[in-house]
């Protein structure tokens, strides 16, 4: 924050309504935290510069460096869809398509019965991009073994 002190504020509001107000020249960073309650809503978070129509002090600017969510993370709203597969090498790579920000787990089931899914905890899907709102992952299971081997991957 970079202002003058008590008349131009960086403002933090969640869904229209102020939780703080920053001021005057501070260190390298002030930490601001609240608690955003409603479980299983939306909310809109949004950042304002106000700027009074007197003095011009330091920067007269205010900058976000990070915002840090650490609640619940929502139901996915698109279910995973594996989109390609590629097996070269005895490596195996595929493609889903899915929700940025929710957590996906690659499971595998050798017998395909209802009881033989099991998670690979090592494997951890990559975002590499989006189109029209859709987000595309890859992941890369590890070696083929012998046998066939069947696939998942689910939002938790």
């Amino acid at each position: 924050m970079s202002s003058e002190s008590n008349a131009d504020y960086l403002k933090f509001k969640v869904d229209g309504a102020q939780i703080a107000a920053i001021s005057g020249t501070k260190g390298s960073w002030t930490q601001v935290s609240y608690r955003v309650e409603g479980a299983g809503l939306s909310h809109t978070l949004r950042r304002e510069y106000a700027k009074n129509a007197s003095l011009a002090s330091s920067t007269d600017a205010g900058w976000v460096d990070d915002i840090v969510w650490t609640g619940d993370v929502p139901e996915p709203y698109l279910a995973p869809n594996i989109v390609s597969t590629v097996a070269t090498n005895s490596h195996m790579r595929f493609s889903f398509v899915g929700e940025r920000g929710i957590p996906y787990i690659v499971q595998t089931n050798a017998t395909l019965t209802p009881s033989g899914w099991g998670d690979l905890l090592s494997v951890l899907p990559e975002y590499v991009s989006e189109t029209n709102g859709i987000h595309r992952f890859e992941v890369s299971p590890g070696f083929l073994g012998q046998g066939q081997m069947f696939y998942r991957v689910i939002g938790r």
